[in-house]
């Protein structure tokens, strides 16, 4: 989001084109989110292929249905299809609120193959998460039996 082509900028400059003022509420640059920087600081530069929203969706359940490439969307406003150009932003909208729930959740499908996403889905499961507490205690028991039974054997 933080290209001038299609980011917050390019926001900012479309409203001010199509109302003939500044825009009224600017989000502050500390303030912004780019789901590419966090994509990529999270599954490496390889999450997806260029272009990644378009390759995002294909690896996780597809385009959606009002799903227009920037072509596509500069064609339905020169047939004023604003109606299309509307469902398309929601889309897309709806797809990076998908993403971020997926990326938290661990659940993402990426191309990546980082030894850290396969881990991290691995521990993930309750079933390994159970195994590992149980682990901790049966350490921690083993651990004080063998105290007590050196003091025993000291004394």
């Amino acid at each position: 989001m933080k290209n001038a082509t299609y980011g917050f900028q390019h926001i900012e400059h479309r409203y001010s084109v199509l109302f003939q003022q500044e825009i009224p509420t600017k989000i502050d640059i500390e303030n912004r989110i780019n789901i590419h920087d966090l994509l990529t600081e999270k599954y490496g530069g390889d999450y997806a292929n260029e272009p990644y929203m378009v390759n995002l969706m294909d690896i996780n359940n597809g385009k959606r249905r009002d799903f227009l490439t920037g072509k596509e969307e500069v064609e339905a406003f020169q047939k004023k299809d604003f109606f299309a150009m509307h469902n398309s932003t929601l889309c897309k909208v709806k797809f990076f609120q998908y993403v971020i729930k997926q990326m938290l959740a661990n659940k993402l499908i990426v191309t990546s193959k980082l030894w850290s996403i396969w881990l991290d889905k691995l521990f993930e499961s309750r079933c390994n998460k159970l195994i590992a507490l149980i682990s901790g205690f049966l350490a921690i028991f083993g651990f004080s039996c063998t105290i007590i039974t050196y003091l025993i054997t000291i004394t």
